[in-house]
Order: structure tokens, then sequence, then C-alpha cells
């Protein structure tokens, strides 16, 4: 008789924790399911859509789902399903929750205290993106792209000699508040188009600390009463107690009484609350700010009936200067997942939020 017939069978290998996808981003799981870096990830893709195709709020998920991801350890998902399951109880047994999102504050707002498991922010993915945004849209503004539009509606040449001027980007200067991931890489891209890039944070920094291609770096406290010089002032600063209504301070701007000839266009890409809107709108009544491009704004979606709408200086996008798309979430999630599976316990969870902190 052979003598593997006495032998044990070899011990089975530990199963891989499965990842609970609670999501409504399209196309998510085709690339969940093909995406190299995800290659041997068990995934359990719970129905987010009713027959209609709207998105479904957690306490209409089949009840089944509810309780597979009730006793899962890890999920994926938008802020919004997981604020909802935490508030059903669905998420006591989770021990690690990979938003597809940037920011956290959604969920700091609808989970004050720290809860019993770790989240982690999509983040690392965004800048190349948001820089385009940022450019293209200082581009369209310097060169008139709306007016041409309007042209060719109205079967209007123009001609040379009515040609409008612009301003080449290697004239133009930005401050960037923000130089995180996605303020360094909008620095980066600005600065390859000669635009003089200024950094500004809220402290200071060792210029060792600093990756970005800057001219010169800043706190907020050094650049007061000198904001609406710059050509344009970007906003990349997330959501936090200490950055909500930072930049509604006039003093930052230069003061309000009286007419301002500022150029300062301000862009915004971070978090909408950073500056309140009826400061903003006062600003720019007055001149203070020349005009505002507004991708995130501190009510989303803005209501029909927002002056910022049909205010004759402010362009509004729908928070799209970067969408989450799945490729990224796929690559942030299969990394994680290695980190939070290593037997060894020595890899950490890539951009963990802290509740201290806000992000």
């Amino acid at each position: 008789l052979s003598l593997s017939l006495f032998l044990s069978p070899p011990p089975p290998m530990a199963s891989r924790p499965t990842v609970h996808v609670v999501s409504t981003i399209k196309g998510l799981r085709r690339v969940l399911e093909t995406h190299a870096e995800c290659k041997g990830i068990p995934f359990k893709f719970h129905e987010c859509f009713d027959d209609k195709g709207h998105w479904l709020k957690a306490k209409d998920f089949a009840e089944l789902s509810k309780q597979e991801i009730s006793r899962g350890t890890i999920v994926l998902g938008e802020p919004t399903m997981i604020s909802q399951m935490y508030d059903l109880g669905m998420l006591q047994e989770a021990k690690w929750v990979q938003s597809t999102w940037a920011g956290a504050d959604h969920i700091i707002k609808a989970i004050p205290n720290q809860p019993n498991f770790a989240l982690t922010r999509l983040a690392g993915v965004f800048g190349p993106a948001m820089a385009e945004y940022v450019v293209g849209q200082i581009i369209a503004r310097e060169r008139g792209f709306e007016t041409f539009m309007s042209d060719q509606k109205a079967h209007f040449w123009r001609g040379e000699e009515r040609a409008l001027p612009y301003r080449l980007l290697d004239e133009l200067s930005i401050a960037i508040l923000g130089l995180g991931d996605i303020g360094s890489c909008i620095a980066t891209a600005c600065k390859a188009l000669g635009m003089r890039v200024v950094g500004v944070g809220r402290r200071e920094r060792q210029s060792s600390e600093i990756q970005a291609p800057v001219d010169s770096y800043c706190t907020l406290e050094q650049v007061s009463e000198t904001l609406n010089t710059f050509d344009y002032v970007c906003n990349v600063m997330p959501s936090t107690n200490l950055t909500r209504d930072l930049l509604s301070d006039k003093k930052l701007w230069g003061g309000m009484e009286g007419d301002s000839s500022s150029c300062c266009v301000f862009i915004n890409v971070g978090r909408g609350d950073v500056i309140s809107q009826n400061f903003l709108i006062q600003a720019l009544d007055v001149g203070l700010i020349h005009g505002a491009i507004l991708d995130v704004l501190p009510i989303e979606p803005l209501p029909e009936d927002n002056p910022l709408w049909d205010h004759p200086s402010v362009r509004v996008t729908p928070h799209v200067s970067c969408l989450s798309l799945p490729s990224m979430v796929a690559t942030a999630l299969a990394k994680n997942y290695e980190a939070f599976t290593n037997e060894n316990n020595d890899k950490e969870l890539s951009f963990q939020v802290s509740w201290g902190s806000g992000y």
C-alpha cells in the first residue's frame, strides 16, 4: 500500500475575508472581477438599485444582503451607504470599511465618534484629473471659450478685428490652498505651464516637507490681506472643524470696504463649506473677488432657487472635477486589502481616517 494513504491530508488554506461591495459606481463590479491587482480577493456584490434604476437606501436592501453585510468584516461603498448601514447596525462586525470617496466629512458628520472599524478613504488617485479640471477652467476663462460658444450659436464671426484679448498662463499667478496629494498635482500642472505658484497652508512647513514645485510657501496668516492679488486662488482643503468658513474672512481678501479692482478668481475643488455663500456673493458683488468657479458647494445638490446659479460671476459644475472611477477604487482596495490581510501585521492601511483631525 502506498504510504500516502496513511498520511493526513494537508490542512485547508485559511480562507480570505470577503469584501462586501455596496456601491452605485457604474462598471465597478466588472473592474473588480477582472482587475489584475484584485485577483484572489473574494467579493460579494449587493444590489443597490431598484427595478427603476433608482438608488436603494440601506433599509431597502434585500434581507439576505442585510444579513450577509452584518456578518462581514470588510465593506466597500459610498459614504452615504456606509452611514445608513451604520445607523441600521449593519457594521457591528466590520473591521475595515473602504470608502469610494476622497472626503470623509459626510461619514464623520453621520458618525461623530470613532466607530469600531477602521475607515479608509479613496485618495492618492484624484490629483491628475483634478489638475486637468483646474487648468482647463483657467484656460477656458482666459481664452473666452464661453464667448466663442455664444458666437457660434448666433452665427457670428468675430474676426481678428474683434478678437478677445487674452493672457498667457506664464503671465499669471495662482495660490493653492492645501498642498497634499491633489494640491501638489495642481501645482505641478500649473508650474509646467509657466504660472507663478504659491503654496498656502494653515501651518509652517520646512522646504523639505514640500514635494510640490512651488515658487514659495506661506501660511494663511502670511498672505492675509493679499489673497485677492493673485490671479487665481484654488482651494483644495478638506472640510474639518479648522477649515469651515476659514475663507469667510474679509481680511484675507484685503477688506470689504468700497469697490475693489481685484482680478482674482476663486476656484473651489476642496469642500464647499470653506467659504460661506453669503460672504462669497458679497465679495463678488463689491469686486473683492472677480469671479468664482465652484465644483463643490455647501449644499449638494445645489437647490434650483439658489442665487449662485444665476450670478454672472459664478460658474458651477456638479462636483465632477474628478469622479471615483472603477479602476481607482480597484487599485486602492487591492493595496489596502493586502495590508489588512498581511499575516505579519506590519503594513498600515493607506489613507486611514482620523476622527480627531477630521480627514
